[in-house]
């Protein structure tokens, strides 16, 4: 007698659509996500944008980044307390 589990116990079938393809920076696969935000300052966009990040709690494997103006302006907050001191 054979002991066999049908493969619809454990999988479906589903049609969908996906990208042609996947873009990479380094290792990581990169999804670009692009949105057409209402006008507000680049600061408060970042901060919405990582408050929705952290509510997402996602897995340690997915990480977020920004890339162009949103980059350099995180960049440059990062070296604001040494500035400040500085001063």
């Amino acid at each position: 007698m054979s002991n066999a589990v049908p493969l619809s116990a454990f999988s479906h079938f589903e049609k969908t659509t996906e990208a042609l393809s996947i873009n990479h920076q380094g290792n990581f696969r990169q999804s670009p996500y692009r949105s057409i935000w209402r006008e507000c300052a680049l600061g408060e966009a970042i901060t919405a944008v990582d408050k929705v990040e952290k509510d997402l709690h996602m897995p340690p494997s997915l990480q977020a980044g920004f890339q162009g103006t949103a980059a350099s302006f995180t960049n440059s907050l990062s070296n604001e307390p040494l500035l400040i001191l500085a001063g």
